[in-house]
Protein backbone atom coordinates (compact mmCIF):
# COMPACT_ATOMS: atom_id res chain seq x y z
CA UNK A 1 0.00 0.00 0.00
CA UNK A 2 2.59 1.95 0.74
CA UNK A 3 3.75 2.48 -3.00
CA UNK A 4 0.38 3.01 -3.88
CA UNK A 5 0.30 5.84 -1.52
CA UNK A 6 3.95 7.61 -2.53
CA UNK A 7 2.56 6.96 -6.15
CA UNK A 8 -0.96 9.31 -5.14
CA UNK A 9 1.46 11.92 -3.27
CA UNK A 10 3.89 12.10 -6.40
CA UNK A 11 1.23 12.96 -8.45
CA UNK A 12 0.04 15.69 -6.09
CA UNK A 13 -2.94 14.36 -4.39
CA UNK A 14 -3.47 15.53 -1.00
CA UNK A 15 -6.86 13.88 0.54
CA UNK A 16 -9.21 16.35 1.13
CA UNK A 17 -11.12 15.36 4.50
CA UNK A 18 -12.72 17.93 6.05
CA UNK A 19 -12.57 17.35 9.86
CA UNK A 20 -12.87 20.08 12.00
CA UNK A 21 -11.40 20.14 15.65
CA UNK A 22 -13.71 18.70 18.10
CA UNK A 23 -15.13 22.23 19.39
CA UNK A 24 -16.50 22.85 16.26
CA UNK A 25 -19.25 20.29 16.80
CA UNK A 26 -20.09 21.05 20.91
CA UNK A 27 -23.25 23.59 19.20
CA UNK A 28 -25.36 20.33 18.96
CA UNK A 29 -24.96 19.58 22.75
CA UNK A 30 -27.74 22.97 22.80
CA UNK A 31 -30.26 20.46 20.46
CA UNK A 32 -32.97 18.36 22.00
CA UNK A 33 -31.76 15.16 20.23
CA UNK A 34 -29.52 13.37 18.25
CA UNK A 35 -28.79 10.09 15.60
CA UNK A 36 -25.77 8.71 14.82
CA UNK A 37 -24.71 5.94 12.07
CA UNK A 38 -21.54 4.53 11.66
CA UNK A 39 -21.24 2.51 8.66
CA UNK A 40 -20.92 -1.58 9.71
CA UNK A 41 -18.06 -2.80 6.85
CA UNK A 42 -16.57 0.97 6.03
CA UNK A 43 -14.27 0.74 3.73
CA UNK A 44 -14.42 -2.66 2.30
CA UNK A 45 -17.95 -2.24 1.73
CA UNK A 46 -16.65 0.15 -0.89
CA UNK A 47 -16.39 -1.38 -4.29
CA UNK A 48 -13.75 0.05 -6.83
CA UNK A 49 -15.57 0.67 -10.31
CA UNK A 50 -13.77 -1.31 -12.94
CA UNK A 51 -12.43 1.21 -14.84
CA UNK A 52 -10.45 2.71 -11.77
CA UNK A 53 -9.00 -0.64 -10.56
CA UNK A 54 -5.79 0.23 -12.42
CA UNK A 55 -4.82 3.19 -9.81
CA UNK A 56 -5.03 0.42 -7.12
CA UNK A 57 -2.68 -1.92 -8.64
CA UNK A 58 0.42 -3.69 -6.79
CA UNK A 59 2.84 -6.15 -7.45
CA UNK A 60 3.75 -9.21 -5.31
CA UNK A 61 6.64 -10.92 -4.30
CA UNK A 62 6.64 -13.30 -7.31
CA UNK A 63 6.45 -10.72 -9.60
CA UNK A 64 2.83 -11.02 -10.07
CA UNK A 65 0.15 -8.40 -10.60
CA UNK A 66 -2.78 -7.44 -8.87
CA UNK A 67 -5.92 -4.80 -8.77
CA UNK A 68 -8.08 -4.74 -5.96
CA UNK A 69 -11.65 -4.35 -6.08
CA UNK A 70 -12.61 -3.02 -2.86
CA UNK A 71 -11.77 -0.09 -1.14
CA UNK A 72 -8.13 -0.52 1.24
CA UNK A 73 -8.41 1.14 4.46
CA UNK A 74 -4.45 1.79 4.35
CA UNK A 75 -5.01 3.73 0.73
CA UNK A 76 -4.00 7.71 1.10
CA UNK A 77 -7.27 8.52 -0.50
CA UNK A 78 -9.78 5.58 1.51
CA UNK A 79 -10.81 8.70 4.17
CA UNK A 80 -12.01 10.87 1.25
CA UNK A 81 -13.58 8.57 0.02
CA UNK A 82 -15.54 7.04 2.84
CA UNK A 83 -16.09 10.78 3.88
CA UNK A 84 -17.66 11.86 1.05
CA UNK A 85 -19.77 8.52 0.79
CA UNK A 86 -20.82 9.49 4.08
CA UNK A 87 -21.87 13.13 3.72
CA UNK A 88 -23.75 12.18 0.48
CA UNK A 89 -25.84 9.35 2.40
CA UNK A 90 -26.66 11.60 4.71
CA UNK A 91 -27.43 14.68 2.78
CA UNK A 92 -24.99 17.26 3.49
CA UNK A 93 -25.40 19.92 1.95
CA UNK A 94 -22.06 20.36 0.62
CA UNK A 95 -21.97 17.28 -0.95
CA UNK A 96 -25.57 16.98 -2.75
CA UNK A 97 -27.83 18.80 -4.84
CA UNK A 98 -29.97 21.24 -2.39
CA UNK A 99 -33.44 19.05 -3.57
CA UNK A 100 -31.43 16.55 -1.40
CA UNK A 101 -29.73 18.46 1.39
CA UNK A 102 -31.01 17.95 4.90
CA UNK A 103 -31.71 21.31 6.11
CA UNK A 104 -33.92 20.72 9.54
CA UNK A 105 -30.93 19.43 11.07
CA UNK A 106 -27.39 19.88 11.36
CA UNK A 107 -25.48 16.94 9.75
CA UNK A 108 -21.99 16.19 11.07
CA UNK A 109 -19.84 13.79 9.24
CA UNK A 110 -16.85 12.44 10.33
CA UNK A 111 -14.87 9.75 7.75
CA UNK A 112 -17.97 6.72 7.78
CA UNK A 113 -20.09 8.55 10.72
CA UNK A 114 -22.80 10.15 10.22
CA UNK A 115 -24.70 12.48 13.39
CA UNK A 116 -28.01 14.75 12.91
CA UNK A 117 -28.86 16.93 16.02
CA UNK A 118 -31.74 19.00 16.36
CA UNK A 119 -35.86 18.93 17.39
CA UNK A 120 -36.81 15.42 17.53
CA UNK A 121 -39.16 15.43 14.48
CA UNK A 122 -36.74 16.64 12.11
CA UNK A 123 -34.37 14.20 13.91
CA UNK A 124 -36.24 11.43 13.49
CA UNK A 125 -37.55 11.98 9.96
CA UNK A 126 -33.83 12.60 8.43
CA UNK A 127 -32.87 9.69 10.06
CA UNK A 128 -35.81 7.43 8.31
CA UNK A 129 -34.42 8.79 5.19
CA UNK A 130 -31.21 8.29 5.78
CA UNK A 131 -32.39 4.86 6.90
CA UNK A 132 -33.85 4.00 3.36
CA UNK A 133 -30.91 5.42 1.50
CA UNK A 134 -28.64 2.99 3.20
CA UNK A 135 -31.13 -0.01 2.63
CA UNK A 136 -31.52 1.66 -1.58
CA UNK A 137 -27.49 1.42 -1.19
CA UNK A 138 -27.19 -1.49 0.99
CA UNK A 139 -25.17 0.19 3.42
CA UNK A 140 -25.39 -1.18 6.52
CA UNK A 141 -24.85 0.56 10.04
CA UNK A 142 -22.82 -0.66 13.19
CA UNK A 143 -25.82 -1.27 15.91
CA UNK A 144 -23.72 -0.58 18.70
CA UNK A 145 -23.51 3.00 17.52
CA UNK A 146 -26.68 3.51 16.11
CA UNK A 147 -28.65 5.79 18.13
CA UNK A 148 -32.02 7.78 16.67
CA UNK A 149 -33.16 10.63 18.23
CA UNK A 150 -31.45 10.00 21.49
CA UNK A 151 -30.34 12.49 24.31
CA UNK A 152 -27.06 10.63 25.81
CA UNK A 153 -24.70 8.97 23.22
CA UNK A 154 -21.00 8.46 21.55
CA UNK A 155 -19.93 10.52 18.76
CA UNK A 156 -16.30 11.11 17.48
CA UNK A 157 -15.05 9.92 20.83
CA UNK A 158 -17.42 12.66 22.89
CA UNK A 159 -20.20 11.47 25.21
CA UNK A 160 -23.02 13.92 24.51
CA UNK A 161 -25.82 14.67 26.85
CA UNK A 162 -28.55 16.78 25.26
CA UNK A 163 -30.58 16.82 28.42
CA UNK A 164 -28.04 19.01 30.73
CA UNK A 165 -26.09 20.25 27.40
CA UNK A 166 -22.54 18.90 28.29
CA UNK A 167 -20.36 17.05 26.40
CA UNK A 168 -17.56 15.08 28.05
CA UNK A 169 -14.49 12.28 26.51
CA UNK A 170 -15.87 8.90 26.13
CA UNK A 171 -15.58 6.36 27.90
CA UNK A 172 -14.39 4.51 24.87
CA UNK A 173 -12.17 6.81 23.56
CA UNK A 174 -10.38 6.92 27.72
CA UNK A 175 -10.15 3.20 27.87
CA UNK A 176 -8.50 2.98 24.45
CA UNK A 177 -6.15 6.11 25.49
CA UNK A 178 -5.41 3.99 28.41
CA UNK A 179 -4.43 1.13 26.49
CA UNK A 180 -2.41 2.69 24.59
CA UNK A 181 -0.30 4.49 27.26
CA UNK A 182 0.27 1.05 28.71
CA UNK A 183 1.27 -0.58 25.51
CA UNK A 184 3.81 2.90 24.85
CA UNK A 185 5.36 2.40 28.36
CA UNK A 186 6.59 -1.68 27.50
CA UNK A 187 7.09 -0.46 23.44
CA UNK A 188 8.18 3.05 23.06
CA UNK A 189 7.07 2.97 19.14
CA UNK A 190 3.36 1.98 18.17
CA UNK A 191 2.66 1.00 14.15
CA UNK A 192 0.37 2.77 12.75
CA UNK A 193 -2.50 0.23 12.13
CA UNK A 194 -2.46 0.01 16.21
CA UNK A 195 -2.46 4.12 16.47
CA UNK A 196 -5.46 3.94 13.95
CA UNK A 197 -7.56 1.72 16.56
CA UNK A 198 -7.56 4.34 18.91
CA UNK A 199 -10.26 5.97 16.84
CA UNK A 200 -12.78 3.28 16.35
Amino acid sequence: MLDGNRAAHERGYEAHVPLGHVSAYLGASREECGSTRDFKTGFYAIEIPPESRHLFRFADSGGGWWELLRLPMGHSCAPEIMHTLAAVAGGHADYVLPQFAERDVTVDIWVDNIRYAGKRSAVQLATRRLDQTAADCDLTWKPSDSQTAATRYEFIGVDWDHVAHRVAVSRKLRRKLMEARYTLKSSPTMRASELETLGG
